[in-house]
């Protein structure tokens, strides 16, 4: 290859963290266990760590039923420890260049959710489940047989609730795969999860206040020849609407540039969701990487988002400029949401330093900084920058 692939990061983060999620006895351990052996022709993938939910159960609990009856459940989510299950993660992906991680409620916890860089789901009909699952003991394949009632009243339910509440909202950030009734499906499945994970499809972030300039660039890299019309996500999109904030006086006042205004979940999935695209739509010829384009004035607060980016460009621009370009008159494109001087200065600037003290100055290095992009000329030497960072060495394909 002749990209810059993911990479450890600055802070051991890994490049892959790869989360299955199924009903009980969907098949999930099995697949996870192909995958870690699976001899890729990615180096880095020999050798995964594999970690299973079921290592961080802890105990049954009281769950309420429909009817009013109480029962002991193993089955809910609050049986699993997750502070224990993050760390776990945290601590293989600080050692490993990848990750497997299985469990049948998964992304249940945002916690683990966020630490993971793809998502697979495995479907499984309750029949089959329930014919696993009620089945006679068997050390590896049903090592908890339960009784029908039990699978009726407490596992399946839940599992519903699993995939209402926790897999459903995701969309299409969640591949699905499946059922795994046969080795040929194992094997299939191994297939899918290994043209999506090992993909070289790079997630460029581009972080920077507001009018920085980071759309402009955004734009322009997509239309880069080496790019191929890379497809382009604004945080914008996913603005939820004003929150109420506290200033440093004691007032309050209504802020368009809280964090909180933010839908990151939604935004998160929809970064997923373009990468996996990405991947599934490469053929098999193409050896070049295919590209996302994330830009958003405070990208990086989200742990979520953060783990989705392959590279993170930070753009510069002095309080001067920014104040002058946001407060500026109103220009359909060049800014569509112009402020007055008391909000810049009360509202604006203020949540940009948090931004800059807690989410960019933290990665250290990790952050490659650009800018500030004032003429076209500074645009053109962002644009060289990105390209020399992302693909070494020159390829034919970027001419």
């Amino acid at each position: 290859m002749g990209y810059r692939a993911p990479s450890l990061s600055a802070h051991g983060e890994a490049a892959v963290v790869i989360g299955l999620s199924g009903a009980t006895r969907c098949g999930k351990s099995r697949l996870a266990q192909m995958l870690a052996e699976e001899p890729w022709a990615c180096k880095s993938l020999k050798g995964a760590v594999v970690i299973h939910q079921d290592s961080s159960w802890r105990r049954c609990v009281q769950v309420q039923l429909p009817d009013g009856t109480e029962r002991k459940s193993q089955d809910d989510p609050s049986c699993t420890d997750n502070e224990k299950f993050v760390r776990e993660i945290r601590e293989a992906r600080s050692r490993a260049c990848a990750v497997i991680v299985e469990g049948f409620q998964l992304v249940h916890s945002a916690e683990v959710r966020e630490l993971l860089t793809h998502i697979f789901h495995i479907d499984l009909t309750k029949e089959e489940c329930h014919k696993r699952r009620t089945g006679r003991y068997h050390e590896q394949l049903n090592p908890n047989p339960v009784s029908a009632e039990e699978f009726e009243k407490l596992i399946w339910p839940a599992h519903e609730r699993y995939m209402a509440e926790s897999i459903s909202p995701l969309g299409d950030a969640v591949l699905r795969l499946g059922p795994l009734l046969k080795d040929e499906d194992y094997k299939e499945a191994v297939k899918h999860v290994q043209q999506v994970a090992l993909a070289p499809v790079l997630v460029i972030g581009l972080s920077g206040a507001t009018r920085s300039g980071k759309s402009r660039l955004a734009q322009m890299l997509a239309k880069e020849p080496w790019a191929r019309a890379s497809k382009v996500i604004g945080q914008d999109e996913y603005w939820k609407g004003k929150v109420q904030v506290k200033l440093p006086d004691g007032t309050e006042r209504k802020s368009q540039d809280d964090p909180s205004c933010t839908d990151n979940q939604k935004f998160a999935c929809k970064i997923r969701e373009t990468r996996s695209r990405a991947a599934l739509n490469r053929t098999p010829a193409r050896s070049d990487p295919s590209i996302v384009i994330v830009e958003g004035f405070q990208l990086v607060h989200s742990a979520e988002v953060r783990a989705l980016l392959t590279h993170i460009f930070h753009i510069d621009l002095a309080k001067e400029e920014c104040h002058k370009r946001r407060t500026g008159r109103y220009h359909e494109q060049l800014n569509p949401s112009a402020v007055s001087v008391e909000e810049f200065e009360k509202l604006i600037w203020p949540a940009h330093e948090q931004y800059m003290a807690e989410s960019i100055s933290p990665l250290g290095d990790a952050v490659l900084r650009l800018g500030p992009l004032l003429e076209d000329k500074d645009y053109i030497e962002a644009l060289r920058h990105v390209k020399s960072t992302l693909l070494c060495p020159r390829l034919p394909f970027m001419d």
